[in-house]
């Protein structure tokens, strides 16, 4: 019923902010009518040759839902499921946006900003007592998204 869903994963900690804050930073993106995707990190995917949220915590409007479905369960668990809704909502005719700039500290691969949450960057996938395996898994799904787009 509502406008936009928002996607944030099991090991994302929403921090001490003003009420809303990180749902009105996701929510700003939109004020363009082209936005189907918003998110805190942006990335490039070399496979698919396009820009991506990364889904530890991204709002999706329902405009875009209603165009191109839900997420492509064939990706299953190890990733990759971002990279293709975002290339699928680029096809289908909407952008894709950060919510607002954030810094990498490549030194340490951590993103830095005033955005309110805290990821701690694949800690399920990286649990084995969680998921096994999930290198071979993400592997299989570059491979996926790989044949996806690039025959």
């Amino acid at each position: 019923t509502c406008d936009k869903i928002v996607l944030l994963n099991n090991d994302t900690l929403i921090l001490d902010s003003v009420k809303n804050t990180w749902l009105e930073l996701l929510s700003e993106p939109f004020d363009n009518t082209n936005v189907g995707v918003s998110g805190i990190i942006k990335n490039f995917s070399q496979i698919t040759k396009s820009e991506f949220v990364i889904f530890f915590c991204a709002m999706i409007s329902r405009k875009l839902i209603d165009t191109i479905g839900y997420l492509d369960e064939d990706f299953g668990i190890g990733g990759n499921e971002d990279i293709d809704y975002c290339k699928r909502a680029e096809l289908a005719g909407f952008t894709v946006e950060q919510a607002m700039p954030l810094t990498l500290q490549k030194e340490k691969n951590i993103y830095t900003g005033s955005f309110p949450i805290y990821h701690v960057g694949e800690g399920t996938m990286n649990d084995s007592s969680l998921v096994s395996d999930w290198k071979e898994k993400f592997k299989q799904n570059e491979m996926l998204l790989a044949r996806k787009y690039n025959g």
